[in-house]
């Protein structure tokens, strides 16, 4: 029935990421505490992925589904598998507040402070840009997944 509540789950602080896998099978969560889980549309947890000091601020699924990235202020972006488990980290310079998929799921973008770097599904990074004039803010690529562009305080930056 529309307006029942079918299950709910307690993280430690306010939460300021929730994320459905593409197949709709799988929820991450993250909070300001710096808890994340991974849970199943049924409710039952799948896995507690590793704390972030600081606080947990965002997270992205890859376009398959495969890799969940969990980035935080401690400025570590960790990757996982569907099952839960870490695959790899990448420590930025910066806190991890955004992260984006490139369309074919080859690269993650991640909002690193000032700077986008760029990393592929195991974390390892491909290239750090030069720090824009402020934090950024968002991330969207381009379809055609040969582009990538920032938002930052009075701006966008275009990358190629």
């Amino acid at each position: 029935m529309i307006g029942e509540i079918g299950w709910q789950i307690q993280l430690g602080d306010y939460l300021t990421t929730l994320t459905v896998s593409p197949d709709g099978e799988l929820l991450a969560a993250g909070s300001l505490a710096g808890d994340a889980m991974l849970v199943a549309a049924d409710g039952s947890l799948v896995s507690k992925l590793t704390d972030h000091s600081m606080g947990v601020l965002c997270s992205a699924w890859s376009p398959n589904g495969n890799r969940l990235a969990i980035g935080g202020q401690d400025g570590q972006v960790r990757m996982y598998d569907r099952g839960g488990d870490e695959v790899g980290a990448l420590t930025g310079t910066g806190w991890i507040a955004r992260a984006a998929w490139s369309p074919d799921g080859s690269l993650l973008a991640v909002a690193d402070g000032r700077h986008l770097a760029l990393c592929d599904s195991e974390a390892q990074l491909v290239h750090r840009f030069p720090a824009v004039s402020s934090t950024i803010t968002a991330i969207s690529w381009a379809t055609n997944g040969r582009r990538v562009g920032v938002t930052s305080y009075g701006g966008i930056t275009w990358y190629d």
